[in-house]
């Protein structure tokens, strides 16, 4: 159906304008509301984990309301937050103007985009649809973090400029760029059909009375949030009592860890990388660029070739490859240096990241090794868990369970936030070690942290084995029964 398409397009949209802002997030709260690297680091934190509380309820909504109509909302709350946000340095009025309605708008985006995937592809086509949805969103980050790098390298660091009769920063220009990203989103929405379901027999598009068609969007969406309160109650109620929606938490909780690495390049590394290898420097290439790229050419790729592989293999051999590949950027530096003057070398120095002579630091060749690497395991777990998360859930709670997946999160980033403020003032704080300007000589015991705490994956993937096995099996058996059923009631309507 062409809600598949739809929802690529939107998928590319959002995640080009979060990306963006993602990266922007410490500095605008250092630089324009005066917070520190911990109290940042601990804010993001809090937000963050408001948006998993916020992305478990919109699973609910979902199942009650229906995948279109739930996109809706998010896509208005997204406008109104990244046309408020620029225009203010007040933390009180941006936390309840700005990043509130932007978490319940990423909270809406994220799960039920997945679910709009699975209602829309058969199961043999579910592999291939995940892989290229992985692949469009990474299109996305990649968007975002050249918009970044471009509004940084263009405005400086500290730049600003008058809009409206206000002055805005680098970063909050950078996050009002969102808004008119979210435009095209936002319409690409409002041309979705509501009621589409792709079954192993075709599409099925389910009918909705006159009156229920002919509302005003300010009714529909009144009534939208009246009628899926109720429902969503409901559909809570039921999951949390149920055992196997446990063990779903169990199975996709020990998965965090690795997924954590990701809160590290997003927060930690963007001013890491500033005070490090010096302002100006492009750091939103290094990852934000390079990862989803290549993310574009593997994820498709290894989608196809092992669409027959247990989800349970994939997880494992990929997550052991990612916290494998920190082995780069924590080596000595000098192991890299005779990279400096190869093919390889030119390439980064000066076809790419555009270094000045006088900053060529070995760890370019280092960092860059390791984005390619991390991104290889990345590019062989990180669909297979979208996919795991989807397949798992029973029929008709995909919406809840997918983003009752995120619930281990809601921990996890109590954890990894201020964390990422610790590491950051802790090794590479902002004036240097001691006052002196870019010395950090421990700035490595940052990667060493986040690979002991990526590591937990693996190691909880092996020691539950079983579990994991179990359930693929269960969810294969449910899948299959569905799909016969599906048959037998498209030939009893042919006869």
């Amino acid at each position: 159906p062409r809600e598949i398409w739809l929802l690529f397009f939107t998928k590319v949209t959002e995640y080009s304008a979060y990306g963006a802002a993602q990266l922007a997030f410490m500095f605008y709260l250092r630089n324009d509301m005066g917070l520190s690297d911990v109290s940042a680091g601990t804010y993001v934190a809090a937000w963050s984990t408001s948006m998993t509380l916020l992305t478990m309820v919109v699973g609910a909504v979902c199942d009650a309301i229906g995948v279109k109509r739930t996109l809706l909302i998010g896509a208005v709350c997204l406008m109104f937050s990244r046309a408020f946000m620029p225009f203010t340095n007040d933390l009180v009025l941006a936390t309840i103007f700005g990043f509130l309605p932007l978490a319940i708008g990423i909270a809406i985006t994220g799960p039920v985009l997945s679910v709009g995937i699975k209602k829309y592809t058969t199961m043999e086509g579910a592999a291939m649809g995940f892989a290229a949805f992985y692949t469009l969103m990474n299109v996305g980050w990649a968007v975002g973090a050249w918009i970044f790098d471009t509004v940084r390298i263009t405005m400086g660091e500290n730049g600003s400029i008058e809009l409206f009769g206000s002055t805005l920063s680098t970063y909050q220009v950078i996050l009002g760029i969102g808004f008119f990203i979210n435009l095209p989103d936002f319409m690409a929405i409002l041309v979705m059909r509501r009621g589409v379901d792709m079954t192993e027999s075709g599409i099925k598009l389910e009918s909705f009375a006159k009156g229920d068609k002919g509302l005003g969007f300010m009714a529909t969406m009144g009534n939208t949030i009246s009628s899926a309160a109720k429902d969503t109650v409901k559909i809570f109620g039921e999951n949390f009592v149920q055992r196997a929606f446990w063990v779903f938490i169990v199975l996709i909780g020990v998965t965090v860890f690795s997924r954590l690495t990701f809160f590290h390049f997003h927060l930690t590394w963007p001013s890491y990388g500033a005070r490090y290898l010096g302002q100006g420097s492009l750091i939103g290439n290094l990852f934000g660029v390079l990862n989803p790229v290549l993310i574009v050419i593997l994820a498709p790729f290894l989608g196809l070739v092992t669409r027959k592989i247990r989800s349970y293999n994939m997880l494992l051999v990929g997550t052991v490859i990612s916290v494998a590949s920190t082995i780069f950027v924590i080596l000595p530096i000098s192991t890299f240096a005779g990279l400096e003057h190869t093919w390889f070398g030119a390439m980064v120095y000066d076809h790419w990241l555009q270094v000045p002579v006088g900053f060529r630091n070995p760890f370019y060749m280092g960092m860059t090794l390791f984005v390619i690497t991390f991104t290889i395991g990345e590019a062989i777990w990180s669909p297979r868990l979208m996919q795991f998360t989807a397949e798992i859930a029973p029929p008709g709670r995909e919406g809840s369970y997918v983003a009752l997946a995120y619930l281990p999160y809601f921990g996890a980033k109590f954890i990894a936030g201020p964390m990422a403020g610790w590491l950051l003032t802790t090794y590479t704080p902002e004036f240097g070690i001691e006052g002196e300007y870019m010395n950090y000589p421990d700035h490595q015991m940052i990667w060493v942290w986040i690979a002991v705490t990526a590591a937990l994956t693996p190691v909880g993937l092996v020691l539950l084995r079983k579990v994991y096995l179990n359930a693929e099996a269960l969810a294969l058996a449910a899948a299959t029964r569905a799909a016969e059923e599906a048959e037998e009631q498209a030939a009893a309507g042919n006869s």
